[in-house]
């Protein structure tokens, strides 16, 4: 498919004399309008050339039915384009799945816990799994949490998360700050971002230390010792030794997310990127604010909140091998880099208003549609089976945010998609129906052979959930306990029907939200 008007051009007039050109393409996956990509090349392509021929390439064979029609009803919505519907003889499949989680961390859970329920149930590889979001900073959490549950991954179309050049920049200054003796983190940032001080004078720093047996920042701090050193760079290195050295007191006094803030503002990084032209800046700043993020989830989820503690979790998440490209591990990109690749079970993460499509998008009809031919393109990725997922709430940069649920999943059909947290809800009220069914056994059993030993333990079942919380207690301010994130307190609560949902602040995990009747909640 012709991209930019340049190229357009220049085939149309190496085309004038003869009209022998061939164009091959689809408009519904044209996906680069940030590259240059201009839709109406091919659009317009009919005026050019009144007399061409067009052969609609409608025939699938690759999805199976439900993901076609799924993406058929989607992209449908779209005024520009050329009109086609996919369609296979392949057999109707399964419906697409539809998950809303209560966090970005919980939907990452999810995203886990299916891939090692379908690879079981299908005995599939982890290679046939694939996780597709909007932009790189998404993996993040993904990461984490396979890593936790060893599964293997790779990223394709990036870098893993913690390799990126600008998290790998503020992780050096992170570990500069807790170990001034680190020269390899020190040589990585004391010129980043640009401040005047090259790699000559580095070098004669490198040299000087070398010859004194110190370590590089205790040269630093007496610089006026290096003769050889120019007054600029001079001022220069004693402004970077003030900056750090107003870091390392306040490491102990501030919070981990606090301090990469501090890092981020006070030496111009994240001004820098602002400032900058490259194409890759506002993926480089969203990556930053997940690493803020992640500060903020550890301090929420650890004991030990120190920057050493922290230092040595990423560590190991970071240390985790590469694998090769026929390994067999679950497979994670960008959508944009998805585009000609498919695997029999698709994961669309981060499925939400404000992330896909952007919030841009949301105020531009042009900006609208092209993310509407991305998902379309997403949706196409899938042969077998497809999820979408979201999140009621998320951390962008430290901050708890909170997205309605992407527009377009409510554009797929009704008997297209099913909710799969209403599956999971009918599993748990099922199991909970049985529970309490043996438990009317076994009083009514106790009743009748009272020396059976029944009774006694029956008898302390309904002692341990005298404290469930009851649906009168259920107000704001109330303390409550939960069996696995603790202690916590009610904030917020909202009604659907008759489902209540409760935000709980829970003192150790964070903001929670969390189903009355299902989660398992102790008034306190």
């Amino acid at each position: 498919m012709l991209s930019n008007k340049s190229q357009y051009e220049l085939v149309r007039l190496l085309a004038t004399k003869h009209r022998n050109i061939c164009v091959v393409g689809d408009d519904d996956q044209c996906i680069y309008a940030w590259r240059g990509a201009d839709i109406k090349n091919i659009l317009g392509f009919e005026k050019d050339y009144p007399d061409a021929k067009v052969i609609k390439l409608e025939q699938n064979y690759r999805s199976k039915g439900n993901i076609l029609k799924a993406a058929n009803d989607v992209i449908k919505n779209n005024a520009e384009r050329k009109r086609k519907i996919l369609r296979t003889e392949n057999e109707s499949g399964e419906k697409i799945k539809i998950y809303r989680a209560y966090s970005d961390m919980e939907e990452a859970n999810y995203v886990c816990s299916q891939i090692k329920k379908i690879g079981k149930d299908k005995n599939i590889n982890y290679k046939d799994f694939a996780i597709l979001y909007r932009t790189n900073a998404q993996s993040r959490t993904f990461e984490d949490i396979f890593m936790k549950y060893n599964i293997p991954y790779r990223i394709i179309g990036g870098l893993k998360f913690y390799d990126r050049k600008e998290i790998k920049d503020i992780l050096a200054y992170l570990k500069f700050i807790n170990n001034p003796l680190d020269d390899v983190s020190l040589r990585r940032i004391i010129n980043v971002p640009k401040r005047s001080i090259g790699e000559t004078t580095v070098k004669k720093v490198q040299e000087f230390a070398n010859s004194m047996e110190e370590c590089m920042y205790s040269v630093l701090l007496d610089v006026e010792q290096i003769l050889s050193i120019s007054a600029r760079s001079m001022s220069s290195i004693k402004k970077f030794v003030s900056l750090i050295n107003s870091f390392i007191r306040s490491k102990d006094e501030i919070s981990v997310s606090s301090l990469i803030k501090e890092i981020l503002d006070t030496t111009g990084y994240l001004e820098e990127l602002k400032n900058s032209q490259n194409v890759d800046a506002l993926s480089r700043i969203e990556n930053l604010k997940e690493l803020v993020s992640a500060a903020v989830e550890f301090e929420s989820t650890s004991e030990d909140k120190s920057l050493s503690a922290f230092l040595e979790k990423v560590t190991l998440v970071s240390d985790i091998d590469n694998f090769s490209e026929d390994a067999d591990t679950v497979v994670m990109m960008t959508v944009h880099s998805a585009k000609g690749l498919e695997f029999p079970v698709v994961f669309m993460v981060g499925m939400e208003n404000g992330i896909f499509p952007g919030s841009q998008s949301l105020n531009d009809l042009n900006e609208m549609e092209e993310s509407r031919r991305l998902c379309y393109v997403g949706i196409t990725r899938a042969k077998e089976q497809l999820y979408m997922t979201s999140a009621e709430t998320r951390r962008v940069f430290g901050r708890t945010v909170s997205y309605s649920q992407s527009d377009f999943i409510s554009e797929i059909s009704k008997d297209l998609k099913e909710n799969d947290n209403d599956i999971m809800r009918s599993s748990i009220k099922s199991r909970s129906f049985n529970m309490h069914s043996n438990r009317a056994n076994n009083t009514v059993s106790s009743t009748v052979n009272k020396h059976i030993p029944a009774v006694k333990t029956n008898l302390n079942t309904h002692k341990e959930n005298a404290n469930s919380l009851k649906v009168e207690d259920v107000k704001s301010g109330v303390k409550v306990k939960h069996n696995k994130f603790g202690i916590g307190t009610i904030v917020g609560i909202s009604k659907s029907g008759d489902q209540i949902k409760l935000t709980i602040a829970f003192d150790k995990m964070g903001i929670k939200n969390l189903m009355y009747g299902i989660a398992a909640l102790e008034f306190i």
